[in-house]
């Protein structure tokens, strides 16, 4: 279950403006209200009360749940998966931080940071959405639901044979799930690395057919 996040903001709690009311109706009881200097007065002791009070009157302060602002990739497969692949991060370092086992935290924190490489990549080339979108089908999920149930063997203390058996395949599955992570990422720049090689062999060729290349390896 993806946790909901909430920030605290302050709110004003409208007793400048009743403050005013009450002024106009102690002045029209006090003061007679047919003269231009009348209203002119009250007008002014009227905005320097409200904001006297706007000022220093204690205000409310309630919490407010933070809802992540809409990606536009031009991809809507790629802002989904962003969006989906954020709320899993914020999900998986919440039980991450439950969790005790040093070894058990410091696996999930590199598979937090391959899977906010992995983010960041799609949001720079949403087409990379596509590539990997089985892969993080399969990943988030299984991840989340299995940090869950480590979490909760912990909980128990014991050291019966289910429990020690199930939490051991768990450690194992992160190593292999980082492994998989690194391999995901890699492969989202296979374009790069073909662009990078056709570059540089259509610039050893220019400076071969130019008689170039030999003059400028062996420069010294």
């Amino acid at each position: 279950m993806i946790q909901k996040r909430y920030k605290k903001v302050s709110r004003k709690t409208g007793l400048a403006f009743i403050s005013v009311a009450l002024l106009w109706l102690l002045y029209a009881f006090i003061l007679p209200m047919y003269r231009v200097i009348d209203f002119t007065l009250l007008i002014i002791f009227s905005l320097i009360a409200f904001f006297i009070v706007d000022k220093y009157a204690p205000r409310n302060i309630i919490n407010v749940e933070i809802t992540d602002e809409p990606i536009i990739t031009g991809n809507p497969s790629a802002d989904e998966m962003i969006l989906v692949g954020n709320q899993f991060v914020t999900e998986i370092k919440a039980t991450n931080d439950m969790i005790k086992n040093t070894t058990i935290n410091n696996k999930v924190d590199k598979i937090i940071d391959l899977l906010t490489k992995i983010l960041s990549q799609i949001k720079n080339d949403p087409k990379d959405a596509t590539m990997i979108k089985q892969f993080m089908n399969f990943y988030l999920p299984t991840i989340t639901k299995l940090l869950n149930y480590y979490l909760t063997f912990e909980k128990q203390a014991i050291s019966g044979d289910n429990i020690s058996t199930s939490m051991q395949k768990i450690d194992e599955l992160l190593d292999n799930a980082i492994i998989a992570f690194k391999k995901a990422l890699d492969g989202m720049f296979a374009d790069e690395a073909l662009d990078i090689t056709t570059d540089i062999a259509g610039m050893e060729n220019m400076l071969a057919s130019r008689g170039l290349s030999e003059e400028i390896f062996n420069f010294k």
